[in-house]
């Protein structure tokens, strides 16, 4: 059997990890694997099961990703319980142990460095979705769409002046938009003002179209805040609130966490990962 070794995070070396079970290839464990004050989760993958191609040119075999995906996380998340931990890509292999252990001790003080300044920190995922139906009648008093002329006139049969009518409309109508717009930006830039200042740092994130979507409203903000232990209970309360004020009008805003920290470590450097065989964006 031809095994590479699969990355999914690092800990201090000294990290009280408990039993993680299966990795993503589910003949074999996950490992503490340690180098000097780290201590690198892997675990072997046989080529043989674990198609590493797949990962190499991307892949529409999707449920087969989002069940190494779901393990990956599931991996990731139990061992945060444990202590700071940096996450790695999805997808990061190593011909051997030794390679991964190589390019762990060449990060090692960087990496040792962060895993101090995270202490408990955990990051918190908070996604806002607008009901546009909604939304236009409570911002705006009236839906943007009400009144708006559908078609051009028929130059042909049209009576005078209704070509300047369908122009003043069609003015009002991209005002109406614009207003929309505004309107909703100032709600979402108070619900950032307002979790910025309790959270210890702060990410703005893409925002996700429908079709990636299970939902029928839009996703209009997506954010990742990193919060230690002490602050998630105002943090939860104040996004509680948000909730109750914004539901009104049209606004859906919904968290989820915690999560390990993976919008707020440093990155290693792709230039330097003379031995990964792959590397996949999660």
């Amino acid at each position: 059997m031809n095994e590479h070794h699969y990355l999914y995070g690092i800990v201090a070396a000294d990290c009280p990890l408990p039993s993680l079970g299966q990795g993503v290839d589910a003949r074999f464990p996950v490992e503490l694997a340690r180098r000097g004050q780290l201590g690198a989760l892997a675990s072997r993958v046989g080529l043989d099961r674990f198609d590493l191609a797949k990962l190499q040119a991307g892949t529409t075999d999707l449920p087969w990703l989002s069940d190494v995906a779901i393990r990956h996380n599931a991996i990731l998340t139990e061992a945060a319980k444990c202590g700071p931990l940096l996450p790695l890509r999805l997808g990061t292999v190593f011909h051997c142990r030794d390679s991964l252990l190589e390019k762990v001790g060449h990060h090692e003080d960087r990496v040792a460095e962060f895993l101090r300044s995270l202490g408990d920190r955990h990051e918190w995922a908070v996604k806002v979705y607008l009901d546009e139906d909604l939304a236009q009648h409570e911002l705006l008093g009236t839906g943007v769409h009400a009144g708006e002329p559908s078609d051009q006139p028929d130059r042909a049969g049209a009576a005078p002046g209704q070509g300047a009518l369908y122009l003043q409309a069609r003015q009002q109508h991209k005002a109406r938009l614009q207003q929309f717009q505004v309107a909703v930006r100032k709600e979402l830039l108070a619900v950032e003002r307002l979790l910025q200042g309790l959270a210890d740092a702060w990410r703005q994130l893409q925002t996700l179209p429908r079709a990636l979507l299970s939902r029928r409203q839009k996703m209009v903000a997506n954010g990742a805040y990193l919060l230690a232990r002490s602050g998630e209970n105002a943090f939860q309360a104040a996004c509680g609130d948000l909730q109750q004020d914004l539901a009104p009008k049209g606004l859906i805003l919904e968290t989820s966490g915690p999560w390990p920290a993976y919008h707020f470590c440093p990155t290693l450097d792709a230039e330097e990962e003379q031995h990964a065989v792959a590397s996949l964006g999660l």
